[in-house]
């Protein structure tokens, strides 16, 4: 965006900084086409959505999926926005289903050992996982 857009060229660093700078806390964007010329599969309608005062959230649709349900998109959005408020997590803004899902995730995770099953079961770790004690 700040790259295509001429008034925004060169007065940020990316993106995200322009959609920080721009929108306050609860605001979000307007769409935009994001058309890829050599794979039209790729392209997609997004959006940033600043939950907090933190870093916006890109959110993205397929074009066929906005299209479709192009008049239930800001009903959409506004459940996104809800979501991510009643997960509260300011330093980690999640929908509250994802973020969940990741803490039984990190719990179920916890309950094994994993880097003694693999070495039980003859699996070699790669360079970096011994490098990073992984």
């Amino acid at each position: 965006m700040t790259d295509e857009i001429k008034e925004l060229h060169n007065q940020y660093n990316s993106d995200m900084h322009w959609s920080f700078e721009y929108l306050k806390q609860g605001q979000r964007t307007n769409f935009f086409k994001y058309a890829d010329k050599r794979n039209p599969k790729n392209s997609k309608i997004f959006c940033y959505l600043k939950s907090f005062n933190v870093s916006p959230q890109r959110v993205e649709f397929h074009v066929d999926t906005y299209e479709k349900y192009q008049n239930q998109i800001p009903d959409l959005l506004d459940l996104i926005y809800y979501l991510i408020l009643v997960q509260g997590d300011k330093k980690n803004p999640q929908v509250r289903p994802i973020a969940i899902a990741e803490k039984y995730a990190r719990a179920t995770i916890s309950l094994f050992n994993l880097s003694k099953m693999m070495k039980d079961v003859g699996i070699v770790p790669t360079i970096n996982q011994e490098r990073f004690a992984w």
